[in-house]
């Protein structure tokens, strides 16, 4: 089993996004996004190499994945991980609609 970490960024970019939701949807909605994402990232400490290579990896020197999540069928939000020996480590939460990660992103 795996310990899965949310560096400051990866926190602070989810309280952001979660604000976003409240403010334009509702509380509700962003309560449910909220806890659904922060339970979707956990399931990673099960099997973290079911996420996709983000589109980012062929810039970095490790192997970066994603995992989409969104409230419905279609996805709304990636996070960006990567695992170090039995850790997975969330870098950042980004909105799909964002620009791909640089390597001075992380």
């Amino acid at each position: 089993m795996y310990e899965v970490i949310l560096t400051r960024r990866a926190e602070t970019e989810l309280e952001e996004q979660h604000h976003w939701w409240a403010e334009n949807r509702s509380v509700h909605q962003a309560n449910r996004w909220y806890s659904g994402f922060i339970k979707e990232m956990l399931s990673l400490e099960q099997s973290p190499q079911r996420g996709a290579l983000a589109l980012e990896n062929e810039f970095f020197p490790y192997k970066v994945f994603q995992l989409n999540y969104g409230l419905s069928r279609r996805p709304t939000h990636r996070a960006i991980y990567t695992v170090v020996k039995e850790k997975v480590v969330i870098l950042r939460v980004r909105h799909l609609r964002q620009a791909m990660l640089t390597k001075e992103d992380t």
